[in-house]
């Protein structure tokens, strides 16, 4: 595949030798269908029901050769498919993963990690003294502050 299309190759020996009628190819939105009549003396059919993702059939197209059908499937998104067939399991998986209002806490702990990897070494003292600073201030001990060290990766900046 590439981000525009995917490729089938269905392997049916001596196919192209088969009169034109004998091969029906049916490609819609979110399925692909292949009937093969009387080859070898059987009927063959290749099906999907649902697709991965949905496909343009006016720009799909497919060709019969010696020993093969090859269907090349126009993707309606340009995108990676992780498969040929539509899974429901994964696609809920990737939209969980991708979607932070899932754990707010960590998508805000991915962008705070973030800022500090990409930030210069004053962005890191500061964020530093902030964390200590907050943390001071909410860790007491009749009413005194409790020190604390900084998250690991925060120390280095001559900070309690």
């Amino acid at each position: 595949q590439d981000e525009g299309h995917v490729e089938v190759y269905l392997f049916l020996d001596g196919v192209g030798g088969l009169p034109k009628d004998a091969i029906e190819v049916s490609i819609r939105p979110w399925s692909v269908e292949v009937r093969v009549k009387g080859i070898q003396g059987e009927d063959r059919l290749f099906a999907i029901d649902k697709l991965n993702a949905a496909i343009d059939p006016g720009m799909s197209m497919w060709r019969v050769r010696k020993d093969q059908v090859n269907l090349k499937l126009k993707k309606a998104k340009n995108d990676h498919w992780m498969g040929l067939k539509y899974d429901a399991h994964h696609v809920k998986q990737q939209k969980k993963a991708a979607d932070p209002s899932t754990d707010p806490d960590h998508a805000l702990m991915d962008l705070m990690r973030d800022v500090y990897e990409e930030g210069d070494d004053n962005m890191k003292q500061a964020m530093a003294k902030a964390w200590v600073k907050a943390k001071d201030a909410t860790m007491t001990k009749d009413g005194v502050p409790l020190p604390q060290a900084p998250p690991p990766g925060l120390g280095g900046f001559g900070l309690p």
